[in-house]
């Protein structure tokens, strides 16, 4: 079990330098979060910077991927002081995972058709309702991206598994995450990024150290 917990520690190591990768490219992309809903500036950048769109689809992805392994690791190391709570973290992160991943290869793939019709008039009303689509799908993920961070955060502080204040960020993370789907975009999308790769690296970090080892650095830190 050790042996799989370290592996999925690795995981959320790699996913927090990738998110690091991917919240560079979103950054650099020169569109707001807010002016993704403006179909001449969308459909602009889909068609100038279609590589780089493609890149954020692709590392989201494996960026995704890399996590669900880290929640099934955390999973495994809380299940037996708090089942329900690890069981669930596990399940919506794979939900909430994958809705972003849809979400950012909708918008990649979907982009690329409409830049490429020849009457951009119509193009521009299409992208009001692949926009649209996308941010029910983005919205779904934040909120059950947000809910795992937030249940296996209160998992790590009842049990104190791992660090206490670990599960502190993983808590605050989780809110910051699902408040995102509705309060406006801006300092909380970054909010959002920071947080989930402090998280990222750190939960890794910690699943890496065997149980025991850490079971018995939390009691002494306790004390």
């Amino acid at each position: 079990m050790d042996h799989f917990q370290r592996n999925a520690g690795t995981a959320g190591l790699a996913a927090g330098v990738l998110l690091i990768v991917l919240m560079g490219l979103i950054f650099t992309l020169g569109l707001r979060p807010e002016e993704f809903g403006d179909p001449a500036k969308a459909l602009a950048l889909s068609r100038d910077k279609g590589t780089q769109v493609a890149a954020i689809a692709i590392v989201g992805a494996a960026t995704s991927a890399l996590g669900i392994l880290l929640a099934a690791g955390l999973a495994a190391r809380l299940r037996d002081r708090a089942p329900t709570r690890a069981t669930a973290q596990l399940y919506y992160a794979v939900i909430g995972l994958t809705a972003l991943t849809l979400d950012a290869n909708i918008r990649w793939l979907g982009g690329a058709v409409l830049t490429g019709m020849s009457d951009q008039t119509v193009a521009a009303s299409a992208y009001v309702a692949l926009n649209a689509v996308g941010m029910g799908i983005a919205g779904l993920g934040n909120g059950f991206t947000g809910a795992s961070l937030l249940l296996v955060g209160w998992a790590i502080l009842s049990t104190r598994a791992l660090p206490t204040v670990l599960g502190w960020v993983g808590v605050l993370a989780g809110v910051v995450t699902a408040a995102t789907t509705v309060l406006p975009p801006g300092p909380l999308f970054l909010l959002s990024f920071v947080l989930t790769i402090v998280w990222l690296l750190w939960a890794g970090s910690a699943l890496r150290r065997p149980a025991m080892a850490m079971a018995a650095e939390v009691r002494s830190t306790i004390r």
